[in-house]
């Protein structure tokens, strides 16, 4: 029994394996596809203060989120930020913390300090905070709504999340998001 129960195990692993293959490929090669998610419609500032209704402002083709869903999360989003070198490409790129709405009566303060932690004002246009329901927005996204990991994510101009992939940088995934990107 235990046998035929790793069997089917294996079986279902490599067929996930394989869908998943066929639509981070389908996506990046430009066949049609069926979107992984949807980013939700929501009003939201940078910390310039520029005001985005998203996703109808992101403003380009294909559009890099670096999502984070806990404070702990922003040194894994930077090691995305350094091992793509995102400062210096030319690239629609937006780092999102993704705050429960219950602390939107603070964004003020929130903001201002992550603000303060900002010096860049380059940078600061980069970094817009969402507040919304986190578990809502992930699964709206089709990422797990109960590991709300740090996720990197390619989304279209409509917002239709092309593909993703969760945690620290390391070469084998930035070939995954710059085949999704459609760069090298």
């Amino acid at each position: 029994m235990k046998l035929k129960t790793h069997r089917i195990s294996s079986v279902l692993i490599g067929l996930s394996a394989l869908f998943l293959t066929a639509q981070a490929g389908s996506a990046a090669s430009g066949k049609p596809f069926k979107a992984i998610g949807k980013f939700p419609v929501i009003q939201a500032e940078n910390l310039n203060e520029k005001v985005f209704n998203l996703p109808k402002d992101f403003p380009a083709d294909r559009n890099l989120l670096l999502l984070g869903f806990k404070r702990e999360q922003a040194d894994t989003l930077d090691t995305w930020v350094e091992g793509l070198q995102l400062k210096k490409k030319n690239i629609s790129w937006f780092e999102m913390p993704v705050i429960s709405s219950a602390y939107s009566i603070g964004s003020f303060f929130i903001d201002g300090a992550m603000r303060r932690g900002t010096p860049s004002e380059k940078t600061r246009d980069h970094i817009v905070t969402l507040y919304t329901d986190q578990k809502a927005f992930a699964s709206s996204m089709g990422l797990n709504p109960q590991t709300l990991g740090a996720y990197i994510v390619v989304v279209d101009r409509k917002g239709n999340n092309l593909g993703f992939v969760e945690g620290d940088f390391s070469k084998s995934k930035a070939n995954k998001i710059w085949g999704l990107l459609k760069l090298k």
